[in-house]
């Protein structure tokens, strides 16, 4: 769980967007979804109904990304369930993060800011979306870790976001 941030001290607009990023994550999970009775609650609108409004400031962008992260140890042990292999569980996460990622930055009020995060990105992993899920996967087979490790590391890594960047909206 992300620090800092719990369910009683999000305002309506985190609450409505980690409604949202509840359900927009477990669309793709086996089964179906119903969104969690707390959830519901945080909103005078009928059980069954979200309101979710789009994220304006980079803050709200920032807590709309976080929210899409934190769920990823949840649907993975759902993916455990339902015999999805290692390896696609490692890029579900991965790809789960990513659109994540790519969706923020483009809801970014300044393009500005989001060229230097790409200009940041294409430095450190010479692509300006990031690290691909190849590039994570031969860092840590590089550092001597097994295929296998490397997915869970893949796995992990996906619910983790950069506490400066958090910090600066809270």
């Amino acid at each position: 769980m992300m620090q800092g941030i719990s369910w009683t001290s999000l305002s309506g607009y985190g609450r409505s967007v980690l409604a949202a990023g509840l359900i927009s994550l477990t669309a793709g999970c086996a089964g179906t979804h119903s969104q969690p009775e707390s959830a519901m609650s945080a909103s005078s609108s009928p059980a069954g109904n979200v309101l979710v409004s789009v994220p304006e400031t980079d803050c709200e962008i920032r807590v709309w990304y976080n929210y899409q992260v934190v769920a990823i140890p949840v649907i993975n042990e759902r993916w455990i369930t339902t015999g999805l292999t290692l390896e696609e569980r490692a890029r579900r996460a991965f790809d789960t993060r990513h659109r994540a990622r790519m969706n923020a930055r483009y809801m970014m009020s300044s393009a500005e800011e989001m060229k230097a995060l790409q200009a940041r990105d294409m430095e450190k992993y010479g692509n300006p979306d990031g690290p691909t899920f190849e590039y994570l996967v031969q860092k840590s087979l590089n550092k001597g870790v097994d295929r296998d490790q490397a997915y869970k590391k893949i796995i992990a890594s996906s619910a983790r976001t950069d506490n400066g960047y958090n910090e600066e909206c809270q």
